[in-house]
């Protein structure tokens, strides 16, 4: 499989040509990204730095001061608006309101400009657009709304390596008395630029009313940039309802989905956006190890290095400790075997319990020949399926002189071959990493019991993504294990869910490599046979998709990460940040979003190694016990009895809103849909069925999402952006309010948004007034 990395270049949808004459940009989110959920969380920061350098009175809190300089700003923007009719205001401005005993005021105002330079990085995509219109001799702007002046907004692009030579110019909102919403900040760039006509000007950014709406009203050109498409914004939306995301990478994540060339793609959302996440965490976290540890060998096992391996391998870039990197082929049944010391009752009794394992494959992994008196029907059967009569038999065979005596040979010959294979592929005198998605480290255990039987001293260190409680009895035994994302007493919570559907994990992670069966020796060197590969093409490539995406993650988070170490590099060893990666697969899991369950569903995986039944992770079996079942709540507690790998998945395919509406209720959550939720469930109380919402934003259509889940129907969107009328957002037509009165007349009007609630319900009784029209309309305000 090759994977396609990702290269900085422009993947814009359309480009400069010669027809335009001028490049207007914006900056934050659209040439800056910031290592923050939100501008709130920079204020967060500033608190805590300003506190531990003295600079805040110890009579305030460093938690305090972000609210207290939000409440600033708020007060200076209105005390603007009363004097000059505008809200634009400088960070002068913002700390005059402060209170005066807060401190160092001067000092705190640089410390947040300082801090707003350490949290940016430049977006590779723009600033290539900006470089390759530069080099035609075209002009460049940055226009934005923004309180740090043109001073300070350089500062920052300079700290970051933006050569400003690049640009002619900074329009700044607070610099100008108005901005791109209102139209002003583009006034002011054509006054200067006269000799330009507005339709060869082209200006790009992230808001689809200032950077999108408000040009185009002036006959600019505007190209929306948009980073997040909606399923990326479902997975975000989800991942706040049942837990908390790693914030430093939210912007990360946006931008390497839309580098993979088709944002909208589920295995593009599923690898840049989750997993490339996770897992460029858990490689750097390998080399580093093997940096403090000194060691120079690292060995992803089999199956999970047809990803780790090139991951390992681009980590491994750039460090100054150089390691010896290889896939090591072993599996659960090349060393389950061999591991054994002799062939007994426990050991039958644990081949018995595999999942699915068919009577012929049992006697395949044993090596011996079925007998005579076992006909077709019988060696077909399950042994989970066997009556006890026919599993007393089995046994009785198994446990013969004979079969010990054969079994015991293949257990010498498979332990000597094993051995033979890592000696030669292992300097066992150095000590070496092992690595592997983990769990139970069921393999690493294998490998160590064989070295010990053959007396090798082991200089293996067992590194793990994930690991059980249950791994402390291999250290008890004195293996070395470490894991990443989860240990014994470690984020165990998340594990569980993670762990009881582990079969979705490995199937995406596992590529068109077989598991390792056994060893042959030709030419004198032990080689591993694979099994045949049992996935399909379509389903391989879709791997290979996921595993592109992954890849261009991590490319990204490498350039980014070598100019922000402090806030990268270091960030992803703290237990924190553990606690988050491991959150984003626990989220995946445990509240997937339609989408995501749909596609992960459909995907297919081998129930055990020796079996070779492969089967969707949702399969038909799945579903039909859930309608014998007729209850998604009685589902949900019995599923594990009835051998379902992956609940809440076949939940959410068949109910897209059942968990979610459940985790809404558990979990205290500070997004738009657990309000709104809040609100619809308050409407239906009051019988009513049917609503028309105002506002087609991203708080509107988490009141959408609110109202599919609890059954209440939605006529149609409200919108006072003309250009919306008549077009669809999710599923829902848009109309000016005018014509949704006139056309679902009384129908209650709810308000999708949590800002100018005032104005938005005068403009509705003002309008109800005008057609001569009662209705009721509803607000946040109204819970």
């Amino acid at each position: 499989m090759r994977y396609s990395l990702f290269q900085v270049k422009s993947v814009l949808n359309l480009k400069v040509s010669g027809s335009e004459k001028l490049l207007s940009v914006d900056i934050f989110d659209t040439l800056l990204f910031r290592l923050v959920e939100s501008p709130f969380e920079i204020f967060d920061e500033v608190g805590l730095r300003s506190k531990s350098e003295g600079l805040l009175s110890p009579t305030i809190m460093e938690q305090e001061f972000s609210m207290l300089r939000r409440s600033a700003e708020q007060v200076a923007r209105k005390d603007q608006f009363e004097k000059y009719g505008h809200n634009e205001v400088t960070l002068d401005q913002i700390y005059e309101f402060l209170p005066d005993f807060i401190g160092d005021k001067p000092k705190l105002q640089s410390l947040e400009v300082k801090t707003e330079c350490e949290f940016c990085y430049l977006n590779p995509e723009i600033l290539k657009l900006i470089e390759d219109v530069n080099r035609r001799n075209l002009p460049v702007v940055l226009t934005s709304d923004m309180y740090l002046n043109k001073e300070q907004l350089e500062d920052i692009l300079r700290s970051n390596e933006f050569d400003l030579n690049l640009i002619k110019q900074i329009y700044v909102s607070c610099e100008h008395s108005g901005n791109k919403s209102s139209g002003a900040l583009f006034r002011k760039l054509q006054s200067d630029y006269s000799n330009i006509p507005p339709e060869k000007i082209l200006h790009v950014g992230d808001k689809i009313e200032a950077d999108f709406h408000s040009p185009r009203s002036l006959g600019i050109k505007a190209y929306h940039y948009s980073t997040t498409p909606e399923g990326l914004n479902k997975i975000f939306e989800h991942e706040k309802i049942c837990l908390t995301p790693p914030s430093k990478l939210t912007s990360l994540r946006r931008l390497a989905v839309r580098f993979t060339r088709k944002a909208d793609s589920i295995e593009n959302q599923l690898g840049a956006g989750i997993l490339g996440p996770v897992f460029t965490a858990f490689v750097e976290w390998v080399l580093d190890l093997c940096e403090q540890e000194k060691i120079s060998q690292v060995f992803p096992l089999t199956r999970e290095a047809e990803l780790f391996h090139p991951m390992l391998e681009n980590a491994s870039k750039g460090r100054s400790w150089k390691v010896k990197i290889e896939p090591l082929y072993v599996s659960r049944e090349s060393t389950w075997l061999a591991s054994l010391t002799d062939w007994n009752e426990e050991e039958l009794d644990d081949l018995l319990e595999k999942h699915s394992i068919s009577v012929l494959e049992i006697f395949q992994t044993l090596g011996i020949s079925l007998p005579k008196s076992f006909d077709l029907e019988y060696q077909d059967l399950k042994a989970g399926d066997l009556n006890p009569k026919q599993r007393e038999n089995l046994r009785d065979y198994l446990l013969s002189d004979s079969v010990v005596e054969s079994v015991n040979q293949r257990i010498a010959s498979q332990c000597e071959s094993l051995i033979e294979y890592l000696d030669q592929t292992v300097d066992m005198t150095q000590k070496s990493l092992t690595v592997d998605l983990g769990f139970r480290g069921t393999i690493n255990s294998n490998i160590e019991k064989v070295m010990s039987k053959e007396r090798v001293d082991s200089n293996f260190v067992h590194l793990l993504a994930f690991g059980a409680n249950s791994t402390i009895e291999l250290k008890m035994r004195g293996i070395k294990v470490l894991s990443f994302l989860a240990s014994p007493s470690i984020n165990q919570d998340y594990l569980s869910v993670i762990q009881r559907s582990s079969f979705l994990l490995e199937s995406l992670i596992l590529g068109r490599t077989g598991s390792t069966r056994r060893y042959e020796k030709i030419d004198g060197k032990q080689n591993p046979i694979l099994q045949e590969q049992l996935l399909n093409k379509i389903e391989i490539e879709r791997k290979a998709k996921v595993f592109n995406a992954i890849m261009v993650y991590q490319k990204l988070w490498r350039k980014i990460a070598d100019l922000k170490p402090d806030l990268l590099r270091n960030h992803k060893s703290h237990r924190v940040s553990k606690r988050e990666f491991c959150g984003l697969i626990y989220c995946m899991i445990d509240l997937p979003t339609p989408q995501l369950a749909q596609f992960l569903g459909e995907s297919r995986h081998e129930l055990n190694d020796g079996a070779k039944e492969i089967r969707k992770v949702c399969s038909s079996e799945d579903f039909q016990t859930l309608n014998q079942i007729g209850s998604e709540e009685k589902f949900a507690k019995v599923c594990r009895i009835n051998k379902v790998h992956w609940p809440q998945g076949v939940l959410t395919v068949s109910n897209p809103h059942f968990l979610l509406k459940r985790k809404l209720e558990q979990n205290a959550t500070d997004s738009y849909l657990r309000p709104m939720n809040d609100l619809i469930q308050a409407l239906k109380a009051k019988n009513i069925s049917e609503i028309i919402i105002y506002g087609a934003g991203e708080a509107g259509r988490s009141l959408l999402t609110a109202a599919q889940i609890n059954n209440l129907k939605v006529e149609c969107f409200v919108d006072r952006k003309e250009t919306l009328w008549g077009k669809q957002v999710e599923s829902k037509m848009v109309y000016s309010l005018p014509e949704a009165l006139r056309k679902f007349r009384s129908t209650p009007i709810v308000i999708g948004s949590f800002h100018f609630l005032r104005q938005i319900q005068q403009a509705i009784e003002r309008t109800c007034m005008e057609l001569s029209l009662e209705t009721e309309y509803f607000s946040i305000n109204d819970l």
